[in-house]
């Protein structure tokens, strides 16, 4: 289909017009109301029914689109099982590629791993986690590491490996990671 300049014009000025609110003031723009937030919830292996109380968090969640990353290691039938437990706009098994805008969205990860922590802590992303939260920082996005989802420490540790894993919660803190206590007590 062929448009001229004439013709181009029309169709933007009608696209234009649809676009006003009902003060006459264009939707889009500089004047445009903030764009939606996505809550990328993102999914690591191996199952942990601790996304049972994740999901039932997301149940109340009206405010943000609500899209769901999986770890290419979990199996088809935890993904078919997380697709039922929330609203989810999208939900799938991530390929390698991050979404291109993680700015204006909330990254959260439900459980994870030390080995995720200290990895991150250090700045080496070689795993699928790691190279979300990478990706997420570079480009500005919010991440969120629930401490009910850490692993916890068997008590049998030595007192220096204890205190070096501590050191690197407080690196996380300190690149502006989000470590809240619970999903239940976080608005996310």
């Amino acid at each position: 289909m062929q448009l001229d300049d004439q013709s181009l014009r029309q169709l933007i000025m009608l696209i234009l017009s649809v676009l006003r609110d009902q003060n006459g003031a264009v939707v889009s723009g500089p004047n445009a109301p903030e764009k939606q937030k996505t809550l990328f919830a993102i999914f690591t292996a191996p199952w942990d029914n601790r996304f049972y109380a994740f999901a039932d968090c997301l149940k109340r969640k009206r405010d943000c689109r609500l899209c769901g990353f999986v770890s290419p290691d979990l199996p088809e039938w935890a993904v078919e099982k997380l697709r039922e437990l929330a609203a989810w706009e999208t939900i799938r098994i991530w390929d390698g590629v991050n979404p291109e805008d993680l700015k204006n969205s909330i990254s959260v990860f439900p459980v994870t791993s030390r080995d995720t922590i200290v990895k991150t802590a250090l700045c080496i992303s070689d795993t699928f986690e790691t190279k979300w939260i990478r990706a997420a920082m570079e480009q500005g996005g919010s991440i969120v590491l629930p401490r009910r989802g850490f692993e916890r420490f068997t008590g049998s540790e030595p007192e220096k490996y204890k205190n070096k894993v501590l050191s690197y919660y407080r690196d996380l803190l300190e690149m502006n990671i989000e470590l809240p206590g619970s999903f239940e007590k976080y608005r996310f």
